[in-house]
């Protein structure tokens, strides 16, 4: 038996009429399948071009790697833009959050005689025992001690930001969240509801790590206890920085002022290393006041947006304000709370006053 010998012709391969000993007839069907030939009915017969290429090539090794290469160079491209975007969504959020407190707080204003919500003890937080606030029963003469009461912004709920109270937490900030099981906002509907010590359902308010707690800060000048005015400029008047509730001035003792106002009146030179040299002069003066802020103090420094922090001021004007270099996100701050703690440990009142410098 015998097989057609194969010979080129032009760009195809043709079956001649010669044929080929048996002996050879394996090469000759190996060089007719390896052209691309196919035997058929009536002997072998050529595929077409483009059907031998797709089944002799594949990909390379190479081109796989380089796909690879670039696609991970894409990847590292966006994902900055990505986070950066993700960030700005965040910040829109707080901004908004900002102006529906601002909003509540015109509200409150028009039913209270001008007056804000007074300070608490802690400036972030939503409710505190009375006794936190200075003087027995805090602002009312109603009250235990051991009582519940709202401060700060915390004053606002529900009645003039409504019963969800999203509003009091930061998309950023993951310190304070809603969904807190200590601090969040089903713990400021359970003090809210039950804030009497002879409630079954009370909650022990000298514990204040189950305090309810917001994602912004309030009135850092304003003394505890003490009601900043619906007044733009004039919102932080002599009465309101000057002591803290229950407390009488008495100049000859330091001790019975707010830490603010001897922020203010200390002759000593500030910390420099925020914002360079910061005397008298530029304490306590505003462009216009801030109301509330990010937290940038206490040592929760987790509200930040994009190398700044969104505040609300008190035109009830809410906009982002610049960290110059990263200074107050990296200083971790303290809320000087208690005892004054000298000018140089003050950045939380300089930070405050460059905010309101800068409206």
């Amino acid at each position: 038996m015998q097989i057609a010998p194969v010979s080129r012709n032009g760009s195809s391969w043709v079956v001649g009429d010669k044929g080929r000993p048996a002996s050879g007839r394996g090469q000759a069907v190996g060089r007719v399948q390896g052209a691309g030939l196919q035997k058929g009915g009536g002997g072998m017969v050529e595929l077409p071009t483009q059907v031998r290429r797709g089944i002799a090539r594949g990909f390379t090794l190479i081109e796989i790697l380089v796909v690879v290469a670039i696609i991970g160079m894409l990847v590292a491209i966006l994902l900055p833009s990505l986070a950066r975007a993700r960030e700005q969504a965040r910040r829109v959020v707080c901004l908004n959050n900002l102006h529906q407190m601002g909003v509540g707080f015109n509200g409150y204003s028009a039913e209270n005689k001008t007056y804000l919500p007074m300070a608490g003890s802690f400036r972030w937080s939503l409710m505190e025992g009375a006794y936190y606030t200075g003087g027995r029963g805090g602002a009312s003469g109603a009250l235990r001690d051991e009582d519940w009461v709202g401060v700060n912004h915390g004053l606002l709920y529900p009645k003039y930001i409504g019963n969800q109270g999203e509003v009091y937490f930061c998309p950023s900030n993951k310190a304070f969240t809603k969904d807190d099981p200590d601090n969040g906002l089903k713990v400021l509907q359970q003090r809210y509801q039950h804030p009497y010590r002879s409630d079954p359902l009370w909650e022990n308010s000298h514990n204040f790590p189950i305090s309810p707690l917001s994602a912004y800060g309030y009135a850092v000048p304003a003394g505890t206890g003490r009601r900043p005015r619906d007044a733009g400029l004039k919102a932080y008047p002599l009465d309101v920085i000057q002591t803290r509730w229950g407390v009488s001035l008495n100049p000859g003792d330091p001790g019975t002022m707010n830490n603010y106002y001897r922020y203010t009146i200390d002759p000593a030179e500030a910390d420099p290393s925020l914002f360079g040299p910061w005397p008298p002069s530029k304490r306590g003066k505003y462009a216009l006041p801030a109301l509330m802020s990010d937290a940038y103090f206490g040592g929760w420094t987790e509200g930040y947006h994009l190398n700044g922090y969104d505040l609300l001021y008190t035109d009830y004007h809410a906009r982002w304000n610049l960290d110059p270099g990263g200074r107050i996100h990296h200083a971790q701050i303290g809320d000087a709370r208690h005892a004054y703690p000298g000018i140089r440990n003050c950045q939380v009142f300089q930070v405050w006053d460059y905010f309101s410098q800068r409206p």
